[in-house]
């Protein structure tokens, strides 16, 4: 992990660069039940398996923060190991997507897709706290991602819809530069 500047602020950030396999990161962020945001960017989906896989899970348990695509092109969002509605967004389709982010503001959760607001859920509680960050890695029952990652990024704030824009804009620009400069 290193400590990067962001469009509202700091963000840590994990350089994937592609990686198509995977492993914990500890520790991963302790964001409790406070405001975060946290952006991928997807090099690709890969394959669908027809079962689910993990995009990100960060922390263990009830009240884990976790992302996982449902073996076919839409995307979960939400807390696993909690009952409360409106926990889970289910995206329509987010395969196509390139920047994917959510963010939470201590009570609704919403999902962007490529910077545009997709869905939202309130209320929401997370409860995490220690445990790994996982990219791509198998939380729980299904498999690893069967895509690329190239970057995350976890703000513990809530960006607000310009801000998410903008990072995804950023962040793709980025991400495009470096794959022109690497061909």
């Amino acid at each position: 992990w290193q400590r990067a500047g962001g469009v509202a602020g700091a963000a840590f950030v994990s350089e994937a660069a592609g990686r198509t396999t995977w492993q914990d990161v500890l520790p991963g962020p302790d964001l409790g039940n406070q405001a975060h945001t946290v952006l991928m960017l997807v090099g690709s989906f890969g394959a669908d398996t027809g079962e689910s896989q993990w995009l990100l899970s960060i922390g263990s348990g009830s009240g884990a923060h976790r992302w996982l695509r449902s073996g076919g092109p839409a995307v979960e969002f939400g807390v696993w190991g909690d009952d409360s509605p409106g926990s889970r967004i289910r995206s329509a389709d987010a395969s196509t997507a390139r920047c994917i982010a959510t963010t939470y503001d201590g009570s609704t959760y919403r999902l962007y897709l490529d910077g545009r607001a997709a869905a939202a859920a309130a209320p929401v509680q997370f409860a995490v706290s220690g445990g790994a960050l996982r990219i791509g890695k198998a939380a729980g029952d299904g498999r690893d991602f069967a895509g690329a990652v190239g970057r995350l990024l976890v703000y513990r704030e809530a960006l607000t819809p310009s801000d998410v824009a903008a990072v995804c804009s950023a962040q793709a620009a980025s991400a495009t530069a470096t794959n022109a400069t690497n061909t």
